[in-house]
C-alpha cells in the first residue's frame, strides 16, 4: 500500500493508494473523471504547476524534504516532507504536465478509489500551493 504525505505545522496529509492495477484505474478515471464533484477544486484540473524557486528538493534516506530558500536559519519555519506517492506527484509539478496528467499518471501508478484519489491528488496540490511550492505556470 502507497500512501502520499506531506507534513508541515503540525498539519499532516496523507492518501492512501495501493500498488499497481493500473488497468482498473484507467477505465474507472477515464470514465468518472469528468463526472467526479469536486467543488472549488475543479478548476485545478486544467492548470499546469511547477516547482517554486523558492523552495529545494532533497531526498534524505529514502524521503522527499522540501526546503523553503531563505537567508538565513531563523527565516525558516518548517521544512516538509514527502513520502512515496507525494514525491511521485512532486516530480510530475514539472510546468509540463497539467493537473489532469498527474491524476491519470497517479491512477496508472496506484489503486485506490477515484472519487477519492481524486479529490486527495487535488488537496495535495493545493496544500503545495499554499505553502509556496508550486506556481502555476504563466
Amino acid at each position: 500500500m502507497g500512501s502520499a504525505c506531506v507534513s508541515y505545522a503540525g498539519r499532516v496529509m496523507v492518501m492512501v493508494f495501493v500498488r499497481p492495477g493500473a488497468q482498473a484505474w484507467r477505465g474507472a478515471w477515464a470514465e468518472r473523471r469528468e463526472d467526479t464533484e469536486m467543488p472549488d477544486q475543479s478548476a485545478l484540473l486544467g492548470t499546469v504547476f511547477e516547482r517554486s524557486p523558492d523552495m529545494v528538493a532533497r531526498t534524505v534516506e529514502g524521503e522527499e524534504i522540501l526546503v523553503p530558500i531563505v537567508r538565513s536559519a531563523e527565516e525558516v519555519d518548517s521544512i516538509y516532507t514527502l513520502n512515496e506517492v507525494g514525491s511521485f506527484i512532486w516530480e510530475r509539478l514539472d510546468g509540463a504536465r497539467s493537473v489532469t496528467d498527474i491524476l491519470d499518471a497517479v491512477g496508472e501508478e496506484y489503486e485506490g478509489d477515484v472519487d477519492y484519489m481524486s479529490r486527495t491528488v487535488l488537496e495535495f496540490v493545493n496544500d503545495l500551493v499554499e505553502i509556496k511550492a508550486v506556481v502555476a505556470k504563466g
